[in-house]
């Protein structure tokens, strides 16, 4: 191994380099410090000598100013300014400036103003300011003596040092710096060929220094490396048969590891492939997952890390509350035969709807028959679940659409009997015709009789309720036999939400007290995609579905509205693929479980007895599902609403 080149006497340059610093720092301290007392002196000097000018002048210069003698003031300015150090004069009286010399600048000018006074020779400590002397003393003098004195302060500190420096250099060289080059270079050359060598330092000592001991820790490390090596040569042979037995586990470990991946990878495409999720978890009430394959996602919403040990939620908490003893009673029930168990039940989705998983697993036991774990997978059968429902309500309907033709064929004939006798009775007692007066007659009494007594015994109020009450069924035979038939429909293109508004413009009309809702005051909001195209569709049997709906649930929710909330429709249209849904939500009291699945029943009704048929919803229902070739079904639970869905192809079903 090389070793990069190292400078001769290194150390001993980088000492003397923080030598020399340290000298020159506390060299310059010392002279700073020095001039700063210098400077001192030679200013307070200056401030004596200004002193003593005032002492000496002060008075003459009163005099002078007193007697107006100008060429005396004058003279002794020009005294004054020839004392060192004073460069400028300035006299100020008070009528005249005297000003002598030159003015040095601020910067190293010292300035003192005194205040002339005249004192009267007969009046006793009386006196009066005649002026005032501003001198203003030059320090350049001062700094150019404390110039040389920092040259020679400088130039002496410097061949100190050097000298210093020089000598320190030499001892640190003679009594460690060689040395060192010495262990250095010996460290250097030492190696396994040549440990039989010891290392000695030139020049007797009686003594050991520092120096000598790191020079027996070299010459002890030698001899260990000697022995070392010994030491190493034994490992080194056994080390050889370990390697070879360690080539043979490796290889044998990597055909097991490849073998591992290969397993692993077709368990991965198995998992990947399998249209559910796939499952390890313990046997604990909350079904904390060791397990859970992605597909998860997809089915509940929730990423699969969730469910691992329970770090974002616990399993058990979106299995649907009414179906979670159901589940843990089955799966419990499979445990203990030590069967496998399947089950369908609900669970939360993230979206906030509900989602219909089938369930299969099995139980992990050792061989002590201790359960280990369950394992098993989830499929997302909700479709499957509506298709059921919706084949079940479809053969429901047709069954009863049957039996309805057949009532309403039944009933149909003894109420058209009803009507037209009726209809005879209500003209047989008008007095407008000859016949009937000719009858009343011949019974000895008139027309005029018979009237008044029917009036005074309401019997025309009567036949009026027959005539009312046998429309109303005539009215109800006809919905049943909508409800059987299926006629030829004419399909046009229409735009649903136009279809939508008109049929809200027309119920804002249906104001009537009796039925205890008014539409009016029902809060519409439309969401109409705009790129919604027209729909093949038979507009009034559409209209008549959207009344039906809207009509329904305004009565709902003006309930709601008695109790202060404000009763609301969100109208919405948008396209679904190959098909164009449309959306009827109310914000009434919503329906539980047993209503939704009875909703589309003929003459299933929650209103009271004689507010309604029952057959609005079926008949609706029968109208998208068979003549418009769409699918109409309810989201709601009690207390948060209903949402009417109805999804219409965009091209006519042959």
């Amino acid at each position: 191994m090389k070793h990069p080149p190292v400078s001769k006497d290194l150390l001993a340059r980088q000492l003397l380099v923080y030598i020399l610093l340290v000298s020159s720092l506390f060299t310059l301290l010392a002279t700073g410090l020095q001039l700063w007392v210098d400077y001192a002196k030679d200013v307070d000097l200056l401030k004596t000598r200004i002193h003593e000018v005032q002492k000496t002048y002060l008075n003459s210069l009163s005099l002078s100013i007193w007697d107006m003698n100008t060429s005396h003031v004058n003279a002794q300015l020009n005294g004054i300014l020839k004392l060192p150090e004073i460069s400028y004069l300035e006299l100020k009286t008070l009528d005249t400036t005297y000003v002598v010399g030159k003015k040095p600048p601020v910067i190293r000018s010292v300035v003192f103003e005194f205040p002339i006074e005249y004192v009267d020779p007969q009046a006793q400590f009386a006196s009066e300011t005649v002026g005032q002397l501003i001198i203003h003393g030059d320090l350049q003098y001062i700094y150019a003596r404390l110039k040389q004195r920092v040259l020679i302060i400088l130039g002496a500190q410097t061949v100190k040092t050097f000298s210093v420096s020089v000598f320190v250099l030499f001892i640190i060289w003679y009594f460690v710096s060689r040395h060192l080059h010495r262990m250095s270079k010996f460290a250097r050359t030492l190696n396994l060929e040549s440990l039989g060598t010891p290392l000695v330092l030139a020049g007797a000592r009686t003594r050991k220094n520092e120096l000598d001991m790191v020079v027996d820790a070299l010459n002890a490390m030698r001899i260990n490396l000697s022995q070392a090596r010994e030491s190493l040569k034994k490992e080194l042979i056994t080390q050889q048969r370990l390697n070879a037995s360690l080539v043979n586990t490796i290889r044998d470990r990597d055909l097991a590891e490849d073998s591992l991946s290969q397993s692993e990878a077709r368990f991965r495409v198995l998992v990947d492939n399998i249209p559910g999720a796939v499952y390890r978890s313990a046997s604990d009430p909350d079904r904390t997952m060791a397990f859970i394959s992605d597909t998860i996602q997809e089915i509940s919403g929730y990423p699969g890390s969730d469910f691992i040990n329970n770090r974002g939620r616990r399993f058990s908490s979106i299995i649907h509350r009414e179906d979670a003893p159901m589940v843990r009673r089955k799966i419990e029930k499979g445990l203990k035969a030590q069967e496998p168990y399947s089950l369908e039940y609900r669970i939360l989705h993230a979206g906030g709807g509900i989602r219909w998983v089938n369930e299969k697993g099995q139980g992990l036991y050792a061989s002590d028959g201790t359960l280990l774990s369950l394992v098993g997978a989830f499929f997302d059968v909700t479709e499957r679940r509506r298709t059921q429902e919706m084949m079940i309500q479809t053969e429901k309907m047709m069954s009863v659409g049957g039996l309805a033709a057949g009532m309403a064929h039944e009933i149909n004939n003894p109420l058209a009997g009803i009507l037209q006798n009726t209809q005879v009775m209500n003209n047989r007692i008008s007095g407008n015709l000859a016949k009937n007066r000719q009858a009343a007659e011949a019974c000895g009494t008139t027309m005029d009789v018979i009237i008044a007594y029917m009036e005074n015994r309401g019997i025309f109020s009567m036949i009026e309720a027959i005539m009312e009450s046998g429309k109303r069924a005539a009215a109800i035979v006809d919905n049943m036999l909508s409800f059987s038939r299926r006629s030829e429909s004419r399909f046009e293109l229409n735009d649903l939400g136009e279809l939508l508004d008109t049929s809200v413009s027309l119920l804002e009309t249906d104001y009537d007290l009796t039925q205890r809702y008014d539409f009016r005051k029902v809060e519409i909001r439309r969401e109409y995609d705009g790129a919604v195209p027209k729909v093949p569709c038979e507009a009034g049997k559409l209209q008549q579905v959207f009344l039906n709906i809207l009509k329904n649930g305004a009565q709902a929710m003006w309930k709601t509205h008695e109790a202060g909330t404000r009763p609301c429709f969100v109208l919405r249209l948008m396209k679904e693929g190959n098909r164009v849904r449309i959306e009827i939500e109310d914000n009434g009291p919503g329906m539980d479980e047993e209503t939704k699945k009875r909703v589309f029943e003929p003459f299933y009704t929650t209103k009271e007895v004689g507010a309604g048929t029952g057959l609005g919803l079926s008949v609706s229902y029968f109208i998208i599902t068979e003549n418009q070739g769409g699918t109409l079904s309810v989201e709601s639970s009690p207390g948060k609403g209903t949402t009417f869905i109805i999804r219409l192809p965009l091209e006519q079903q042959r």
